[in-house]
């Protein structure tokens, strides 16, 4: 089990929870590391700590660092160190945070993804996830299909739900999906598979769908 998992918090719940979109945060410890290496760097430059995202198909790269600059752009959200990010990886990034491990002597950036499971009857399950799985300015904002429609043209996720043998539908809106399992599959196995593939897929990228009345598709910002 990856470091990742083991920071996910899953648990059976009465009450849904709702999409992260709090702003990029960092540990104290990597708050401290971040200042003290500014107030080493020359007092004529100005210099900041840096954030950026590398878009993918099938995941992202988040990329830290230092950097000078001119000018820097103003922000979103207030954040503890000073910050280069551009705007769009400043929204990707709500929810998640950055640390530092002084054995490494690296910084990490951590997704942060909190999952959750309810079972509604004995054959359907619903995974909440504080991300956006249907993107907001997405025209239509629900989607469902059976076993039958499955195909490799759908999005990463689908497709990797549904290249298992243990769904018979998916219905999604905003941040949970309901899924029918088959009758013959046992109910934990099917409850941590269908886990492992949802958190696998925001761990690695997370990117909404993007749905029309012709095509759906994941929302790689732009």
């Amino acid at each position: 089990m990856s470091l990742f998992h083991k920071l996910i918090s899953i648990f059976k719940v009465k009450k849904p929870i709702s999409v992260n979109e709090s702003p990029l945060s960092f540990s104290e410890s990597a708050i401290q590391k971040i200042l003290s290496h500014l107030e080493k760097r020359p007092t004529n430059i100005k210099s900041a700590f840096k954030v950026s995202i590398q878009y993918q198909a099938e995941k992202i790269l988040c990329q830290v660092g230092f950097d000078d600059y001119k000018m820097i752009r103003k922000t979103l959200f207030d954040y503890p160190v000073p910050l280069i990010i551009a705007e769009q990886d400043e929204l990707f990034l709500r929810g998640s945070y950055i640390d530092y491990h002084e054995e490494d002597e690296a910084y990490f950036y951590y997704p942060n993804i909190h999952l959750e499971v309810s079972d509604r009857s004995n054959s359907i399950f619903i995974f909440y996830i504080d991300r956006y799985i249907i993107s907001k300015d997405s025209p239509i904002q629900f989607y469902a299909i059976d076993k039958e429609n499955f195909n490799n043209s759908l999005p990463l996720l689908l497709k990797a739900i549904g290249d298992t043998d243990s769904v018979q539908s998916l219905y999604i809106e905003k941040n949970f999906i309901s899924i029918e399992k088959s009758k013959e599959v046992d109910n934990t196995f099917f409850e941590e598979q269908m886990t492992d593939i949802i958190l696998s897929y925001f761990e690695k990228c997370g990117y909404p769908l993007y749905i029309t009345d012709f095509e759906i598709t994941s929302k790689i910002p732009k």
